[in-house]
């Protein structure tokens, strides 16, 4: 049982360990995320006003 108990105790230490290594990770890759995603939103606002202008002008015509 002591052995067990040994055992069960260096697993949770090497997932707290781990975890502790990780969470500066995610948030690398939450910001990362989130510049991606305000990346697309520009890039796609960029290309579909041109458009929504061309077609609205075609629509006062």
């Amino acid at each position: 049982m002591a052995e067990d108990m040994l055992t069960i105790l260096d697993v949770e230490e090497a997932i707290n360990i781990n975890l502790d290594e990780l969470l500066p990770l995610c948030d690398r890759l939450n910001t990362v995320v989130e510049s991606l995603k305000a990346n697309i939103l520009t890039a796609l606002l960029n290309e579909f006003i041109p458009f929504i202008c061309k077609f609205g002008m075609i629509i006062m015509i």
